[in-house]
């Protein structure tokens, strides 16, 4: 007998593991697929978007957030009041719907346990009698595998609450546009009973009878204790949500880019959402006032400097207005730069010697074949300081800084170094025009080198995304960084002093503008220590306007955000890293013996190879005539010496208050005249490629030539005479193709000649 009873009880044990294996067969885990709904968060974790999944539906991810205690209750009240107690199966509600059904001669209960309705909904069958067994082994399988909490918990997440909307956390958030933590007791029995008919009963369809399940769930909730009459009487006065769907919709355009970018269900950023939408309020406005102008879009971004955090994000002020293509990103649409990349131009510049604040550039007509760069307001300065010439964002200053730097290495600095990634020809194709705007850029990658210039010279590539990594490289020195940054602060315009004068704090931004050719870009990028604000400000469409200049367009907007974000720190400058040095005042170099008119500067300390100035020679007078001498004519007895400037010849005509005291060369020399003229543009033998204008024909060329005296020079083509130049000596000719010969003669009859072909 006994040992028949172990061999039954052998026999039980085998019986029992053979159905466990087969109740955990019957049922496929995990219960649920990864399809979810995208979800970005802001730095304070609240939501800005939310995305449907494949199936288009609202279906969160388990985001850790904890069930709420009025939400179990509620659940467990109207579902499965026995849930922590029975395995899955609840025989004794098993029995009461049994018997209640047969009373009945029809289904009046189910019977049906969370962990059934689990196993219900994460394989959906038929609803009948069969299904209905193999439900049961489902839920006792479940039960198995997952904790009590752990069942609840993905019921909860994955049961249906009407519509398209699946879990609780959707729920909440799109019905009651709340986390599901600060549910009111009315709104947690509402998400208690829906999912019970999720398609017969919801906000919008069948209101009174959820409304009475949700009240009859309250009642029952108070003959409980679970919640005092207080809360029941305050409960019941509560209405259901008027709408089905509240979805939050904050910096839309920067969540579309970051859930193209992952398959990460949650996203989180780092936008500062209260200042984000003040800065979607202002962008929606000023887009609104630029309107009246026919300008149409803007976009903005804001970065804090010490971290590289994106902290705020515009793509275009009204996502939603299709006429104005408001779903275009423009904070990552490649664009013309127009002077905006001039202040790193000019770091590279300080970094290398090549330039300092006080050195003077020219500031004249140049021609680099038919290329012509102009300044903004058609005139040329002659000498200016580079200090000033980035001020006043001069064009010449900066082709020809960009000649000296050198095209190709300015180029791959931007292309490698700046990781500006719109530079898709070679270098050679931007030629010149790379300063000027004939290169494009994106907003969000060029205020990433500002940032550099505000972190001492330090890139950190901006965070979009708290799992983004942080990468820091050193891309200017530090001396040419904070260079630039003085130099940026004294940025004025007259057309911008009102809105200078607006903004608290201005001596701490650091700003430049930038205007493309044919007004279709207004950019203006500024720094403060903590924060890099850039703006850009245009049509998407590309269509031009006069409005569109930086100065006009952009930097209204730009003094308004730095409003916001009022910071009131101050740039600190590292002594350490300068010394003082001699410069000449008229051509801004380390003085020479023979400069006598100096003063002293600070420079970096990296700049000791620093050139010297080369302007100014000892050259012999006649004490008593002030005539220059040489040997063929100076008279020993009253010989002197003196520094004398000497410029370049092309200079002269800009030069003018510089040599009003200067009466030349001793006019008797036996040597003759020492005042030749010479052209300035273009060089012998040189071949000019004639352009077109907009209209199809032919351009002019400009001619150049430079003579001292005030006096005619006379022009004369294949020994043709064309016409006479007084003071500023300069033609402009419609060439015929071919060679021509081109003369110029003064009033002694020196002459100066030059052959160049014209090519049509």
């Amino acid at each position: 007998m006994r040992f028949f009873n172990i061999k039954f009880l052998c026999l039980l044990f085998i019986i029992i593991l053979l159905l466990v294996f087969f109740v955990l067969r019957v049922h496929v885990f995990p219960l649920f697929n990864n399809d979810y709904s995208k979800l970005v968060y802001s730095s304070d974790n609240s939501l800005m978007r939310i995305y449907i999944n494949n199936d288009e539906q609202y279906k969160f991810p388990d985001t850790g957030l904890k069930i709420p205690k009025k939400l179990e209750k509620a659940v467990l009240t109207f579902e499965d009041k026995r849930f922590y107690t029975h395995f899955g199966i609840d025989p004794i509600a098993v029995i009461r719907a049994l018997y209640t059904d047969f009373k009945a001669l029809k289904i009046i209960s189910g019977a049906s346990t969370i962990t059934m309705q689990l196993a219900r909904i994460s394989r959906p069958k038929e609803r009948n009698f069969i299904n209905k067994i193999i439900e049961m082994f489902s839920a006792f399988a479940i039960e198995i595998k997952y904790s009590k909490s752990e069942i609840l918990k993905l019921y909860l997440l994955n049961a249906p609450y009407g519509g398209n909307i699946i879990g609780f956390e959707a729920a909440s958030i799109l019905y009651f546009s709340k986390s599901p933590e600060e549910l009111t007791w009315a709104q947690a029995a509402m998400l208690a009973v829906l999912p019970n008919s999720p398609n017969l009963i919801t906000p919008i369809r069948g209101r009174e009878k959820l409304l009475k399940k949700r009240n009859k769930l309250l009642l029952k909730l108070k003959q409980k204790n679970i919640i005092s009459i207080d809360d029941y009487n305050l409960s019941i006065k509560e209405n259901l949500p008027e709408v089905e769907e509240n979805l939050p919709f904050i910096a839309p355009h920067l969540c579309d880019r970051l859930v193209l970018k992952t398959e990460n269900p949650i996203i989180k950023t780092y936008i500062d959402i209260e200042l984000q939408r003040k800065l979607e309020n202002l962008c929606q406005n000023y887009e609104n006032f630029t309107e009246i102008y026919g300008v149409k879009n803007v976009s903005a971004i804001i970065v804090e400097n010490s971290t590289g955090k994106c902290i705020s994000y515009i793509g275009s002020g009204d996502y939603f207005d299709l006429e104005k293509n408001g779903m275009v990103n423009g904070v990552i649409a490649s664009r013309s730069t127009g002077s905006i990349l001039k202040p790193f131009l000019y770091a590279k510049a300080f970094e290398e010697g090549l330039i300092i604040p006080e050195k003077k550039l020219f500031d004249i007509p140049i021609y680099f074949g038919p290329y012509s760069p102009q300044n903004y307001d058609n005139l040329f300065r002659g000498l200016v300081r580079a200090d000033e010439a980035l001020i006043k964002s001069l064009n010449v200053p900066a082709v020809l800084l960009l000649n000296q730097y050198g095209i190709e290495k300015f180029y791959y600095f931007l292309k490698d170094n700046a990781y500006i990634s719109t530079l898709w020809r070679e270098a050679d194709d931007y030629g010149l025009s790379l300063i000027l705007g004939g290169a494009e850029g994106k907003l969000s990658e060029i205020i990433s080198v500002y940032t550099a210039l505000a972190n001492d010279g330090i890139y950190k590539n901006i965070l979009y995304e708290q799992n983004n990594i942080q990468s820091n490289k050193r891309i200017f020195s530090t001396s040419s960084s904070q260079t630039i940054i003085e130099i940026l602060k004294k940025v004025k315009r007259p057309e911008m002093e009102y809105y200078i004068q607006k903004i608290r704090n201005n001596s701490n931004i650091a700003w430049k503008t930038g205007t493309s050719y044919g007004f279709r870009d207004a950019w203006a990028c500024g720094v403060t220590p903590k924060y890099s604000v850039g703006v850009w400000v245009g049509n998407f469409s590309g269509e031009g306007n006069n409005f569109l200049t930086g100065s006009k367009a952009a930097a209204p907007l730009m003094f308004d955000v730095f409003n916001i974000l009022n910071d009131n720190t101050k740039f600190q400058k590292n002594e350490t890293l300068y010394e003082n040095i001699v410069i000449c005042n008229y051509s801004g170099k380390k003085a020479s013996e023979y400069c006598d008119n100096t003063s002293e500067v600070s420079i970096s300390k990296d700049n000791f190879n620093y050139e010297i100035c080369s302007w100014h020679k000892k050259v012999a007078f006649d004490k008593n005539t002030d005539y220059e001498v040489c040997s063929f004519c100076w008279d020993e007895k009253n010989l002197i010496f003196k520094n004398k400037l000497i410029m370049p010849d092309f200079m002269a005509n800009y030069i003018k208050d510089i040599y009003k005291d200067n009466k030349g060369h001793n006019p008797n020399c036996k040597a003759g005249s020492h005042e030749n003229p010479t052209f300035i543009y273009p060089s012998n033998n040189a071949k000019i490629i004639v352009p077109k204008g907009i209209n199809g024909n032919y351009q002019k060329i400009k001619i150049q030539a430079s003579y001292n005296k005030k006096a005619p020079l006379y022009w004369f083509i294949n020994d043709k005479f064309i016409c006479e130049t007084n003071e500023f000596h300069e033609i402009s000719i419609e060439p015929e193709k071919g060679f021509s010969i081109i003369t110029i003669v003064s009033e002694k009859g020196n002459k100066k000649q030059i052959k160049v072909y014209f090519d049509k």
